[in-house]
């Protein structure tokens, strides 16, 4: 291997672990032999109730708040934000229709497009009524992550009915699940 080529793998590997540490926020003064998993998880703050109050609060109007179920209207739709600490669960819901007025073409779309058009966030039934859904453990859950989660229970609720998507980007086919939810993706392997 001639020296220049050499010189050059050298150069991009210490600029691909430059950008690495970087994107971990690694402080100069940190060795990377003192970087392991534990360090890592130390850096990330678990997510509380009183956090996901306040990023509420940020983004939302018409607040009313019991215990741990925040009521809240985030970009004109109206969601509840219910948590439990003792599980470390929580979950963002909206309504969305009533599942009686669903026809059976209606409800296989709903689960074709959780398959293809929803990213974190799903369709789903309880008593009766279909919801926007994101439920997620409540201490791994990142700032970011809620937050686009805001955004997908609202999509979901504003494209019911027309694209059923919680964002631009969709996993194998979208039009087909609008046309025909009993026809597979033509990009989908089968699993075996």
């Amino acid at each position: 291997m001639n020296h220049n080529k050499l010189l050059s793998e050298k150069r991009y590997f210490i600029n691909f672990a430059v950008l690495l540490l970087s994107s971990l926020a690694i402080l100069p003064t940190q060795s990377i032999a003192s970087l392991d998993s534990s360090a890592l998880l130390n850096r990330f703050t678990p997510m509380t109730q009183d956090k996901m109050t306040t990023l509420i609060h940020l983004t939302s109007k018409n607040i009313t708040s019991h215990g741990s179920n925040i009521q809240f209207e985030y970009k004109n739709v109206r969601m509840a934000c219910i948590s439990d600490t003792k599980h470390d669960r929580m979950r963002i819901i909206s309504p969305v229709a009533n599942e009686a007025d669903l026809t059976e073409k209606q409800l296989k779309t709903l689960l074709a497009a959780n398959f293809h058009l929803t990213l974190d966030a799903r369709y789903a039934t309880s008593n009766g009524v279909v919801y926007a859904a994101f439920i997620h453990p409540m201490s791994s859950l990142h700032e970011k992550s809620f937050l686009a989660a805001l955004q997908q229970v609202s999509q979901l609720v504003k494209n019911f009915g027309t694209s059923y998507s919680s964002s631009e980007l969709t996993f194998g086919r979208n039009k087909a699940v609008l046309e025909d939810s009993d026809t597979p993706g033509t990009d989908e392997k089968d699993i075996e």
